[in-house]
Order: C-alpha cells, then structure tokens, then sequence
C-alpha cells in the first residue's frame, strides 16, 4: 500500500491546475481520489461507473468524454508495465473506456507500485466481448492465443462481458493489441501498447520515481 501511496503523491507534486483531468479506475486511483483538492480540473471525465461516484461524492464536476473531446492529462494505474511503457490493465474490467480515455489526452500517466514493473508481460489480458459473440470469440481466442476464462457474474459498464486470456505471447504487444480487436464480437482488449505511459510514477517504501517515455 505504502508504494500505491507514493506513486500517488508523486503525481500530485507533478500535476498543474488543467482544464480537463481524466481519471481511471483501481485501488490506487481511489488512493488518489482521496487526495484530489478542489479546483485541480475544470471537469473531470471518469472511465468507470465506480469512480464517477466516488468523485461525486467528493464534489467533483465529472462529465462525459463527448463533452471535452480532448483530455489535458489521464491517470490511471495498471496491472503490470514494461520499460517501454507499454501495459495491461482491465484486472478491474474498465479497460476498454480507460483505453478511450488515453487515446484522447495528451498526457497518459501512470502510478503504480514497483511490484507492476516487469520485464515481460504475463498478466491475463482481459478482452471486453459481446455476449452473443462469447463463445464464438472465445474458440478464435482458444485456437490462436491461448486460454480464454470467462469472468463469471461480471458485466462492464456497457453490459458487456469478459473473457479473461490466459498464457497468450505478448513479446509483440501491439501486434496482439490489434488482432485481438480484430476478432469479430471483441470490443477491446486490456493491453495498452499502441497508446502507451507517457509519464510513470513508481512508488516504492522510499519514495516515488518518474519516469518519461
């Protein structure tokens, strides 16, 4: 917790009053939910139903990506990243407006504990599918990739549902990225390498460093 905790306070001294703040959705979002001072952003977009209310309840002008188009800066944690940059994140299941979120900042900033820095990618990649298009999605995934689970009882904010990918290769993630995508009924997949951390934050027990791509 206490590397969460750091990474938090690292992206606090760094960030500028801007117009428009995109946030994402984990645990060490929340950490900095709880952190966030009054007159940070202008608005606020949210990549989850989860952290839209928690913002609210903290008083927070929270609108919707349609209304701003463009996002100043988006910060959000991840499930694991590379030295490059690149990551997977969806663990929560928010992955696929998270990813909308960071292809539409100009800023794409991550904080995470130095435990998510890896040296290759290993994570389950989760993939937001159609549910009329669940097993058909799932045999492609099976035959080509590797292990596809589905997240039982877990429906997205979109109503859609998960397919949790299990042993794929990831030494080229963004030509996964894009053939997973490709997979008729998919609608996005957690790996986040065609739009990657601009700015990380590592926090660890000793402090926090930042890292530019």
């Amino acid at each position: 917790m206490e590397g969460k905790r750091q990474a938090v306070n690292g992206f606090l001294s760094w960030l500028q009053p801007v117009e428009v703040l995109g946030i994402g959705t984990g645990t060490t979002v929340d950490l900095l939910i709880d952190q966030l001072e009054e007159g940070v952003a202008q608005y606020i977009v949210s990549s989850s139903h989860r952290t839209t209310k928690r913002l609210q309840e903290r008083g927070f002008n929270v609108v919707e990506l349609n209304e701003v188009g463009r996002i100043d800066v988006y910060v959000d944690g991840a499930d694991q990243v590379l030295p490059s940059g690149v990551s997977i994140k969806g663990g929560g299941g928010a992955h696929t407006m998270e990813k909308c979120l960071a292809h539409a900042s100009d800023n794409f900033v991550g904080i995470v504990d130095a435990s998510k820095c890896v040296e290759l990618l290993d994570f389950p990649v989760a993939i937001e599918v159609l549910e009329a298009a669940r097993s058909s999605a799932a045999r492609v995934l099976a035959a080509q990739y590797g292990t596809p689970v589905y997240r039982e009882g877990y429906l997205t904010d979109a109503h859609n549902v998960i397919l949790d990918l299990h042993g794929a290769s990831l030494l080229d993630p963004e030509l996964v990225e894009s053939r997973l995508n490709s997979i008729p009924g998919v609608i996005d997949n957690g790996v986040f390498s065609i739009r990657r951390f601009d700015h990380l934050f590592v926090g660890s027990k000793s402090g926090f460093e930042m890292i530019n791509y």
